[in-house]
């Protein structure tokens, strides 16, 4: 699944959507093109739970959740970046360093959770 990593149809897609066919679920048409988006498989890892199948939920972490922390590291390079960008006014780069902040926030705790439960449910 490592491989073809956040290509649009890619492995990692095409391996989501077959499991949501396995499990007897559909992707969402909002979602057709990404059936892998962080939505959907946190969605298919609370299934997973729920079903008390937690061989599938760790294996869904570990196939799907992997690349949390090189997009929290981008997410940090982009918010350097910003800061210094010319064409931002200070209003401009404050709310974007704001949102950027936040959505680092939200990456390293999902990134957090989903393998600290791995972890401990192997």
């Amino acid at each position: 699944v490592r491989a073809a990593r956040g290509m649009y149809g890619g492995e990692s897609a095409r391996h989501a959507r077959a499991l949501y066919a396995a499990c007897g679920l559909s992707v969402p048409e909002g979602f057709a093109a990404m059936p892998d988006h962080l939505a959907l498989l946190l969605e298919l890892e609370a299934f997973f739970l729920e079903a008390d199948d937690a061989s599938a939920a760790r294996t869904l972490v570990c196939d799907h959740f992997d690349w949390l922390g090189a997009y929290d590291a981008m997410l940090a390079a982009r918010a350097e970046q910003a800061a210094d960008a010319p064409a931002f006014d200070m209003t401009k780069r404050r709310d974007l360093a704001q949102g950027i902040a936040f959505m680092r926030t939200m990456v390293r705790s999902m990134d957090r959770a989903v393998h600290a439960w791995a972890a401990n449910a192997a």
